[in-house]
């Protein structure tokens, strides 16, 4: 069984997150049955942006990233919190532990600046949320990451996409990766994209 752990913070992006719950839920449900996603925070309950409640099922330091295959990070809006809690130390310490295990990293939007802060972008291709007047992509940039308008962009292990609506192309490219090519068509065909 291939374990993916999504992590949860306040103001989290609830469109970015459903991207993956659908298309692992079909996979667990419909497909291969190899997947199960599992979600992370920290707090129990966090608050997405716009007001919607999701009781975590884990907080981030009952975690152990070598049971997992994948950490995924949706993106999401400052004035609910959400860099108040992808900033602390354990949510970075979580992404670094990912990247030392070797397992793939998805990060959606604004994710990408967690993976930033955390150091594993250095010198990487990487995007984020992208506007005429982008300090997202400036925050890049000072952590030592490449920016690039390029949407998704994969650099080994470690995916980064700029929106909501790459979400559904970065979570059928992880099922992809995680089943096989056969099993993630039949996925995407099933859900209509």
């Amino acid at each position: 069984m291939k374990q993916i752990l999504m992590l949860l913070l306040s103001g989290y992006e609830s469109m970015e997150a459903a991207a993956f719950i659908d298309i692992f839920g079909w996979n667990k449900v419909c497909g291969d049955h190899s997947t199960s996603l599992f979600t992370c925070g920290v707090t129990r309950t966090v608050c997405a942006s716009f007001g919607p409640r999701t009781i975590v099922d884990y907080l981030i330091g009952e975690i152990d990233p070598k049971e997992y295959d994948a950490l995924v990070i949706p993106g999401g809006f400052g004035r609910y919190g959400y860099y108040e809690d992808g900033y602390q130390d354990e949510c970075l310490e979580l992404v670094k532990s990912f990247d030392q295990e070797e397992s793939y990293i998805a990060a959606i939007c604004t994710g990408s600046l967690i993976l930033a802060r955390s150091g594993i972008l250095k010198g990487m291709r990487a995007t984020t949320y992208a506007t005429q007047t982008n300090s997202f992509a400036e925050d890049l940039t000072r952590q030592g990451a490449l920016f690039t308008l390029k949407n998704p962009v994969r650099e080994g292990k470690i995916f980064t996409a700029s929106n909501p609506a790459s979400a559904t192309k970065v979570g059928f490219l992880l099922l992809k990766l995680l089943t096989n090519a056969q099993n993630a068509a039949r996925i995407q065909k099933d859900m209509g994209f």
